[in-house]
């Protein structure tokens, strides 16, 4: 049987790359979560080449079947089963190509690092792990803080906030929200995971801790030169930048349009630095059954785009995402020519070490680039 980095066929770029990348995405583990969230990319492919016997005659193990799907309650879980081993054949939804060696990520960081502009400025701003899977399972995630810490290069963390093990630690989430500048957590899992959003607001106070002790810290040090300056406001400012923000990640689908206002009442609330908005993206691969209990159509996008920035809309908390963007992920020209495209100063490294300068899952996971089995 083939391993799983030789059934990937990337073709050409031919989007305008900038020669300097100012942010590098490490896929450091995207096989490993602890969650299986349907809407994952390697789980729709995963679901496509199910090797559950009968699969879509009348098993009740078994998601593909459409009654079944239309039974599934609102979190989906069928999907998830359809990933146990008792089912699955691993070696194909092992898409992502297993955990990335630590020598592939230091040596990725060492060299964009050591790009430089003209004035002499590092060029890198920052280092993105692993958007596929859960970040915080990679099994050299300290040493990756440390690397960076040493570059003096932040982290830009997706997580599911689950937290496990050490991380659910206040000083560890202390630890990541210092090395840090954004800390995402994905609202998909609280679909999945029931202690969610008791870890958000966990994240939050820790955070505004953090905040505080740096804005102490930021007054005595203006008060020590007699600085004539506004402190409050300045020191408020330096107490920001020196902590990571905490932004929330929602991938909207037809389940959880519902829970919108509901969901900005309460990030408002605990103090949320933003929300990234992103409707869900199917691969051209995606079962129908998936489509049917999740896809959202255009009007319902532009309904909630226009709430958003009218009566949804808080002076504290910003609203950014694809949802908001001119041409949407579905709609890029995947192997075509991208003549504006946002990624073009970005770069995405894969286990093995090669290198992708395409976000488009469809160029990843879907039936483009990629052989069929």
């Amino acid at each position: 049987m083939r391993k799983a980095h030789e059934m990937f066929v990337l073709k050409p770029i031919t989007c305008n790359l900038s020669p300097n990348m100012r942010r590098v995405t490490l896929l450091t583990n995207p096989d490993v979560c602890n969650l299986r969230c349907p809407l994952c990319f390697l789980n729709q492919r995963a679901l496509l080449h199910c090797d559950a016997p009968n699969a879509r005659d009348d098993n009740r193990d078994c998601v593909l079947d459409s009654e079944n799907a239309r039974l599934a309650n609102s979190n989906g879980e069928r999907f998830s089963d359809c990933n146990k081993e008792r089912n699955c054949n691993k070696e194909r939804r092992a898409f992502g190509m297993g955990e990335m060696p630590f020598e592939v990520a230091r040596t990725a960081i060492e060299k964009y690092a050591a790009e430089r502009d003209a004035s002499g400025k590092r060029l890198l701003r920052e280092v993105i792990p692993s958007t596929m899977g859960e970040p915080l399972l990679y099994s050299h995630f300290d040493e990756l803080l440390e690397l960076c810490r040493a570059f003096g290069i932040p982290l830009n963390l997706t997580t599911n906030g689950t937290f496990s093990g050490k991380w659910g630690r206040e000083e560890c989430l202390a630890k990541l929200l210092c090395a840090c500048s954004d800390i995402k957590v994905s609202f998909l899992a609280s679909e999945q995971f029931g202690g969610w959003k008791a870890n958000v607001e966990k994240l939050v106070r820790v955070r505004d801790k953090l905040r505080g002790n740096a804005y102490s810290a930021g007054v005595a040090s203006c008060a020590k030169v007699g600085c004539a300056r506004a402190v409050n406001a300045k020191c408020t400012e330096i107490a920001k930048s020196r902590i990571a923000t905490v932004s929330l990640q929602v991938t909207l689908h037809k389940k959880n349009l519902q829970e919108v206002p509901a969901l900005v009442e309460w990030a408002s609330a605990i103090g949320i630095d933003r929300i990234k908005w992103n409707p869900v993206v199917f691969l051209s691969i995606a079962p129908r059954e998936l489509r049917e209990m999740y896809g959202i159509d255009s009007t319902q996008l532009q309904n909630l785009r226009d709430e958003l920035q009218t009566e949804l809309r808080s002076q504290k908390l910003k609203h950014e995402g694809s949802l908001f963007f001119n041409r949407s992920a579905g709609l890029c020209p995947v192997g075509g020519k991208c003549g504006a495209c946002p990624f073009a100063d970005e770069v995405w490294v894969w286990p093995d070490g090669h290198e992708d300068h395409c976000p488009n899952p469809e160029r990843r996971f879907g039936a483009y680039g990629l052989r069929t089995f």
